[in-house]
């Protein structure tokens, strides 16, 4: 048995530094390539996807990527069939951009371009700006499944679990998205719910942190191919946080 090893990789651009490790196992039969990325460091994301072949998907933002992976074959080539491992991935203040349909198919659902306006259409008119993104995922012959995939963002927080099939192209991903209410829509919707507790209602808004977000969530299940995702709303979940504030009458 014939192996190949890499002691040490270090790969520099314009936005990125990549740190590796790897054996080419047995590369002259049955060859398997094992990489153990250390370290992935992106300075520019947007930037550094553009130059990967996927422009106007991403504007700004920052990440930190690290796992392993392995497949069948040689390091020159990904082969998605039997691509398994791990992630760990941890992304800063980056926006996702309205990106042309089929320029980024995979990056559309995770970006939620293709869905989540269904109900927050004004605050993704020109793309999901996010303050974190960060996500641990598996791989198992090219199918990734994660139950760690979290956005928080000024306009919402958004939380998904599920699948992606990698080879087919098909996802099968749960999503939780809650918006960030403000202290004013907060006090707005308690006065037109109950005008009794309306400063009861901004007190809780402010110890709590978005309970009436929290109140107003909305549930997804995302199927479907890439290209033509199918949105099924699972649960519309709307509650009346502050009623649980409400003064008991005597």
């Amino acid at each position: 048995m014939l192996d190949w090893r890499i002691e040490k990789l270090v790969l520099t651009g314009p936005e990125s530094t990549l740190t590796a490790d790897g054996v080419w196992q047995s590369w002259r039969l049955q060859p398997r390539f094992n990489v153990n990325i250390t370290g992935l460091e992106v300075s520019d994301v947007g930037k550094y996807l553009e130059h990967l072949g996927y422009p106007r998907t991403v504007q700004g933002g920052t990440a930190t990527l690290s796992g392993k992976l392995s497949w069948a074959g040689s390091p020159q080539s990904i082969d998605l069939a039997t691509l398994s491992g791990d992630l760990l991935l941890d992304a800063r203040k980056g926006q996702f951009l309205k990106a042309e349909p089929g320029a980024a198919r995979l990056m559309g659902i995770l970006s939620m371009q293709s869905w989540i306006t269904l109900d927050f259409r004004e605050l993704y008119t020109k793309g999901f700006a996010f303050d974190s993104l960060s996500t641990r995922a598996t791989l198992a012959n090219g199918v990734l499944s994660t139950n760690e995939f979290h956005v928080r963002a000024a306009s919402a927080q958004v939380s998904m679990s599920g699948t992606v099939d990698l080879v087919k192209e098909t996802q099968d991903l749960r999503a939780r998205v809650e918006p960030s209410v403000s202290d004013s829509i907060s006090v707005a919707v308690a006065v037109v719910i109950n005008p009794v507790w309306g400063l009861g209602a901004l007190l809780l808004q402010k110890i709590l942190q978005n309970p009436l977000g929290q109140a107003l969530s909305f549930d997804y299940r995302v199927t479907g191919s890439w290209a033509e995702p199918k949105v099924e709303r699972v649960k519309a979940d709307v509650r009346a946080a502050a009623v649980r504030t409400e003064p008991s009458l005597p």
